[in-house]
């Protein structure tokens, strides 16, 4: 579809019958729907049911993960220099193909830059061996239409230093 300054493609995943048309196949009847011929028949446009692009998927944290606990997502955490692999759990929904959300994610204090997964179906990001720390996970939520959800974030999350990195350690020597 055109509009004079977007084309917007159309495939079997939107509705569309088949996967083959040409530039004849279309047809607007004298009610002015539009018909669109494909090579397994004829397809009706319907604009009420066309996609709306500009609703985001929904995401959640669900929980943040330590080699002994489940931890809600909305809990600050100060955890023992042993308990330093993070898993960050969560859930997107959207109203366009729910298996082809792609997601954007960043540990604060450990990733310079922004990462995308290529897995669909993914819900969790694992990090390990962290250094101690200050770290804020941020994820976001991007649709296949390529609309993009607010971005969620954790709550700080600290690692302590182990006792023999510290300065009452050094005092006590």
């Amino acid at each position: 579809r055109w509009d004079g300054r977007n084309a917007r493609h159309y495939t079997m995943e939107e509705g569309l019958l088949g996967t083959e048309t040409n530039r004849a196949a279309g047809y607007i009847d004298k009610d002015g729907r539009l018909w669109i011929g494909t090579e397994l028949g004829a397809a009706r446009y319907y604009k009420e049911r066309d996609p709306v692009r500009l609703v985001p998927p929904q995401l959640d944290l669900v929980s943040i993960e330590t080699q002994n606990n489940i931890y809600p997502p909305d809990k600050f955490l100060r955890l023992d220099h042993e308990f330093n692999d993070l898993t960050f759990n969560f859930r997107g929904i959207s109203f366009i193909d729910e298996r082809k959300i792609t997601y954007k994610f960043k540990l604060e204090g450990f990733d310079q830059q922004w990462h995308s997964n290529s897995k669909p179906s993914l819900n969790d990001i694992r990090y390990t061996n962290l250094h101690p720390g200050s770290y804020t996970f941020h994820i976001q939520a991007v649709n296949r239409l390529g609309t993009a959800s607010k971005v969620v974030s954790s709550p700080t999350i600290i690692i302590e230093k182990a006792f023999q990195q510290t300065w009452i350690f050094y005092v006590l020597i």
